[in-house]
Parts: C-alpha cells; structure tokens; sequence
C-alpha cells in the first residue's frame, strides 16, 4: 500500500484553491471570527501550528471511533478514493446518508479532506495528523475480518490432474452431443457416456466447468465431436508457475461460463479481459491468508483492492470494467472455487486452503511387494538408479505419478497415456489409441520408453518395450496428415532448404509442397515478407478463424501469499497482514485503557468551558452541538466563535422555510429528506430536488427518488411530485463541509 498521507505543501495547496467561502468557514471553525486584513498563507500557517500543538493531537486521538477508524482505513487502502467508490465499498454496511454523514464530520474535524483531480474530488488524509492518524491507516483489520478456519483444506488441483483433464478431453472420440456444438463454445453438453467416465475418473471435481476453463483459454478447440489440445498454447501455459496457471484457468472458466459475450466477440478485446482476469484472480488471492475463513463482504472489498490496482488499459479499449457488487462477486469467486483455490463453507464463508508442499523424496520409495512384474523392485534401488523417481509402474501398461512430478513431465507422460484415476491416486495408462496420439505429437516408441525409464529410475518392462514398438512401426504405415501446406516454385525452393523457413517445415510431402503447423502461419507469414516475397497467395479453404492468443502466456505480476516470509508485496497483500500498528485501543475495544473515559472527561471540560463563557443561546446552542459532534478540540474555539446559522430542516407549517430548504438544495444539487402524508401513513422520500414549480398557486417539488436510503443518488430514477405545502418534514442532508 502506498504512503497514505499527501505532502504537507499539497494540502495547503489544495485548501487554498477552495473557493474563499468554503476555505472560510473551514478557519472560522477554528479561529472564529477572521479579522481582516488578512493574509491566506498566514492563516494556513496558523491552522498548521495549532493542528501540531500536542494537546490538539491528543484530543483528535481521543475522539477516532470505530466508525472513523473504517473511513479512515479505507481512504488509505483505496487510495484517496473518491466518494462514490466509497460508497459501493461500505455497500451493505453504511447507508448512503449515513456514509455522507461520517464524511461530513471527519471534514469538519479536520481529518479528512478534499482535493480535486483531473476533474474528480477525491477524499485525503490530513498530513498534519499523520503522527495520529498513520496507525489507523496501517490497521485494515476492521474493513476485512475474517476468522481462523477449524481445519484447513489442501489444494487438491495440482499439474498431475490438470494434465490428466487435457488427456482425457482429448482420447474421447465422440465428446459431445451433436445439439450442443456452437461456435460459441459456452453451451458444450458431454455425452452421457463421457460424463460418466469423467465422473469415475475425477470424483469430486466439476469436470465440466474445469473443461470449460481450458476451452475459454483455448488450449483445447473442438473439432467436430471431439477436442483437441493446441500444443503451442500449451507449452506456453506449462512454462508458467503452478498457481498462476490456476489463475489462468479461473480465467477461462469465467470468460467461458460467467460472461462469454463480455467482449462482444471482438478476439482482442476479449484477449486483454482474459490476461486482466488472470491478473484480478491472482492480486485477489495473495491478499487472502492461508487458513483463514472470510465472508463475503470482506472478499468484496478485497476484490475492490484488487481490482484498483491491475493494469485498467483493456477496460479504456471499451471490453467494459469490473462489475463488483454482490451479485457479480458470485461469478469471480465460483472460478476459484472450482480450481480449488477456496473453499465454500455451509456458513457462506469462503476458506482459503493450505498450498502444496512439496513431498520428501523417500515418499517416492516403493517397497518390492508393490514392484511391477516384469521391472526392478524400487525399493531396493542402486546407485546409478534415480533416486527421486516420479512414476512408479503398477502393470505393464499403467504408471502412478508422484505428486512432486514436474508440469513438463507429466504433460510429456500425457501426451501418449490417458487417466484411469485421478483420485488420492493419478495413474495413467497406455494404450493403442494413446500411443497413437503420441505419435500423432512427434513421439518415437524409444522416447516414450526413455521417459519412462529416466522417472520410474528402472528400465521399461519388456512387454511394454515390444508392444509400443510394434504400435510404432504400425504406426508408419498409413497416414494422414492435419495442418497447413507451403507450396513452393522450384526457385523459391531455397527458402525451405537451410533458409529462414526450415525450422517451421515438420515434414516434406512432396518437392516443393511442406507442411506447417496451423499456429506458425503468421511468422511464416513474417518470415516470407522479410525474405522479399512480396505476393503470398491464401487460397481459401473454407476454415481458420482468428487466435485469441497471438503472443505468448505472460508471467502473472510478482507476489506473493500474504505472510509468507519473502517476496514482492501487492499492495492487496496488506490487507490481511495489517493490524501490527500501535494502535490506541478504541471505543470498540473491551480493553481501551481508559481511552473512552478520557474522551468524555475532555468533552466534559469543553461542555463547562462553554458554560462559563455565557454566549447567546443560539450560539450556545450551536457550539453545545459541535462538541457533540467531536469538533471542538481546544478551548480556543470556544472563545470568539463564529457560529453561522445554517437552516437544514423545516417543519409543517414553516412554509417560507421549506421554500429556502429547497431552492439550496436544488442550487447545490444536495440530497433531500421529504417526509409527507399518503395513503396508509406517512411517506419518507430521499432524493435529488429537480425543480420547484408553481402549479395552481402552490409550489410542487420534484424529486429524483431513491429507492432506499442506502442507494446514491445517481441510481434514482422514479420522480416525485410533491406539494411543498403538504411536506410535513423537509431536511437537507449536507454532503460536504465544502459544499457549494
């Protein structure tokens, strides 16, 4: 989190771009009446000593309650927000006029203040209470509590079963029911047969919404019935740390399941959305804690931290920005859910799992009663045997995989084997079929025996040996071939022979004709130009269609998992690690130290210095209310004060005050209280006046009406028309001591 206080030259600039009458007032609170002249700057350094006298600083401390301290926390952790996102972060907690009255006493007590930017008031701590106010903006504990989980889950989603998914996705030749095939790849039902198998072989995952995840990042495609993984966009995703490919599938399956016409079909659009929603998941989650339970408001307004600080580029190109309440918030949690990177609690609450620790090496001994015939018994392995394997052979055929096997071994062992089970357990299996696949991928039967050797640390069984090696040469026999052909004149030939082409040619099917991979189409493209081709011929074959990836996976920002003891820091990360300041204990405390009594012995002496001081009731009266309201701090104020009478609310009869009440709101566009007889009882109204209009002699004011007093005023919508004369109670509520 950045420092959360503006230099002391900023504030006073700011407060001297007020306009005088709103700069004014704000001394007058202090000073009283100003004698003039006067000279601005002098006033600034006057109110800046007094605000540093220490007996000012201890009775501010004195008065921070719990209310205040959220404020004030939030407006550090969002960064000198501006009132509205204020507003959606306290959703649920303050009202929308409960919110503007917190604000309005933290400016009038000179904690907070406002400052325009780029068109926009944002909110900003005073840095001339920053020796007060820093501890309270260091403790983010009471904008995101959370409780210790009684157990802690394990991530269960690691590389063995996420390869184990592409495998299987990819072996089934018949995967989905003909009616579901779309272009749109949102609406994809697998057939009975398939889901069945998927359910056997993964229990307790959502195979269909992990499945989507890989179809929304497009490292499996369907072609027809069945799927199809895109090696490239594979090796690009294996090349990736093991959560932050959790983070990219969490992606997928939201761009695919919660929102897949959030770009509009535009493929770049929809490209930048699905890196910014990688990135949110994972600045998300970093700033969640290891074992701790957290409830939905506060993964709101984590989410809300998170949000804030990615990269906002891709909402600017017009894909649209995050949609953060509480029914949206579902759509971003279901993804980390399903991933295994939260856990749902019959309470509502989310807990966050325990990450995998890496297993010891003597967890991979097998003991010789567990040997597969045919091999070397593990357990009494040699010297110049592996001693870390990462398989372990069960049949001839079928191999266990460890949990600590690389990603880019296991994707290799996936890419000629399929899953038989994917439990406390994930063993694979070689068949006929599988091996094929592998060939189909560039395998040799000696590489895939070699690969097995090099994991398990003993040599392939020699069925297994002989059997892949006959698939091999049956293998060679007929062939059809999937990808894209480069014909060439005899005298470009040349190209393809140790020129710029060769390393993008897989085979040679005849002179001059070679064939590509689908995906090295644009940098054969690329390459042809730089070599002074300058007329490419694209005849059209009726397929191909725009890659929503056209560069590689990028790295997910650095972080790290909050309280892990090294690394980068997001500024999300803080939110859960907060609470170490020293903090004077609050009125909220059970143990406040006698904080909250010597709060109210100080306002009791202001209460007597005030009666002491004997003024005209009204101005008695007023300034009984300020110490009320905590913005007396120093006897000073009390002596010479200026107490401008403002009316806020009239009543019944006061018809000329009702009159006022309402021609100062609709000329500072503050919301209305409006309280008037209607069928059933009195109606109570808040909104933004729209016009007083005569109509038959009388006075009408039009509302914009909120729905509910919690809601902002931008999200009315319903006018009201309402006789001032038959208003029972009109009340203007004060947005801002700089208001107007």
């Amino acid at each position: 989190m950045k420092h959360p206080f503006r230099s002391l030259a900023a504030w006073r600039e700011d407060l001297l771009t007020l306009p005088d009458t709103a700069l004014f007032e704000l001394l007058r609170t202090v000073f009283g009446n100003i004698k003039t002249p006067f000279n601005k700057h002098r006033l600034m350094e006057e109110l800046a000593s007094f605000l540093s006298r220490p007996d000012v600083l201890e009775t501010i401390a004195l008065f921070i309650g719990g209310e205040d301290h959220k404020i004030i926390a939030a407006v550090a952790a969002l960064e000198n927000p501006a009132a509205g996102e204020l507003e959606s972060f306290f959703a649920g907690e303050f009202s929308y006029v409960e919110l503007q009255g917190i604000l309005l006493n933290l400016e009038e007590r000179l904690i907070l203040y406002r400052y325009r930017d780029e068109g926009v008031f944002r909110l900003a701590l005073n840095p001339l209470l920053e020796p007060v106010l820093a501890p309270y903006a260091a403790d983010l504990s009471p904008l995101f509590p959370s409780t210790e989980a009684e157990e802690i889950p394990a991530e269960e989603l690691d590389d063995r079963i996420l390869v184990s998914i592409i495998a299987f996705a990819v072996s089934e030749d018949d995967f989905f029911r003909a009616e579901s095939r779309a272009e749109t790849r949102t609406d994809w039902t697998l057939r009975k047969k398939a889901a069945d198998e998927a359910a056997r072989i993964f229990p307790g995952l959502d195979f269909g919404r992990l499945l989507s995840g890989f179809l929304g990042a497009e490292l499996l495609e369907p072609e027809g019935p069945r799927l199809a993984v895109d090696r490239r966009r594979l090796e690009y995703f294996g090349k990736l740390e093991a959560r932050d490919r959790l983070f990219y599938l969490a992606a997928g399956i939201y761009l695919n399941r919660a929102a897949p016409d959030a770009s509009g079909g535009d493929a770049y659009l929809r490209r930048g959305r699905f890196h910014t929603l990688a990135r949110f998941f994972r600045r998300f989650h970093d700033a969640l804690a290891e074992g701790r339970r957290y409830n939905r408001k506060t993964l709101l307004r984590v989410a809300w931290i998170a949000a804030r600080e990615i990269d906002g580029s891709w909402a600017e190109r017009g894909a649209g920005a995050f949609t953060l309440d509480a029914g949206e918030m579902t759509r971003y949690l279901e993804p980390l859910v399903t991933v295994g990177l939260l856990h749902p609690a019959e309470s509502g609450e989310y807990t966050v799992p325990a990450a995998p620790r890496k297993h010891p090496d003597t967890s991979f001994v097998v003991t010789p009663d567990t040997a597969a015939p045919g091999t070397a018994a593990p357990g009494t392995a040699t010297p110049d045997t592996a001693s870390d394997p990462r398989v372990s052979q069960d049949t001839p055929f079928s191999f266990v995989l460890y949990p600590g096997i690389s990603w880019e071994d296991a994707d290799l062992l996936a890419a000629f084997a399929v899953p038989r089970e994917c439990g406390a357990v994930v063993r694979l299996e070689i068949t006929r079929e599988s091996a094929a696949r592998g060939f189909d991928a560039g395998f040799k039967a000696e590489d895939m025996l070699e690969l097995l050797e090099r994991l398990s640390g003993f040599p392939a069984d020699q069925n297994l040996r002989w059997t892949i090696g006959d698939w091999g040469e049956r293998y060679t026999a007929v062939a059809l071939y999937r990808g894209a052909a480069l014909t060439l004149a005899e005298d470009r030939r040349y190209l393809a022979t140790g020129g710029p082409l060769s390393r993008f040619i897989r085979r040679t099917l005849a002179p001059g004709v070679y064939l590509l991979a689908e995906g090295d189409l644009e940098e054969v493209e690329a390459v042809l130009a730089r070599s002074g081709v300058d007329i490419i011929a694209w005849p059209d074959t009726g397929s191909g269609k725009e890659s929503l990836f056209r560069s590689p996976y990028p790295s997910l920002p650095p972080g790290r998992r909050a309280g892990t003891p090294s690394g980068g820091n997001p500024p999300a990360a803080a939110l859960v690690e907060s609470g170490g300041a020293a903090l004077p204990a609050g009125e909220d405390g059970a143990e406040d130290g006698g904080r909250t009594a010597r709060a109210g012995e100080r306002k009791e002496r202001f209460r007597k210095a005030l009666a002491a001081a004997r003024l005209p009731p009204a101005v008695q009266a007023e300034l009984s209310a300020r110490i009320e309201r905590r913005l007396i701090i120093s006897e000073i104020q009390l002596r010479d004060a200026a107490v401008k009478q403002e009316k806020l609310e009239a009543r019944n009869l006061d018809y000329p005050g009702k009159a006022v009440i309402a021609r100062q709101a609709l000329a500072r566009k503050s919301l209305l209280e409006v309280v008037y007889p209607a069928a059933g009882g009195e109606q109570r109204v808040f909104g933004i006046p729209l016009a007083l209009e005569k109509s038959g002699g009388e006075s009408v004011l039009v509302l914009r009406s909120l729905s509910r007093p919690e809601d902002a005023p931008e999200s009315g919508t319903e006018e009201v028309r309402i006789p001032l004369g038959k208003i029972s109670l009109i009340r203007r509520i004060k947005q801002s001591l700089f208001e107007g």
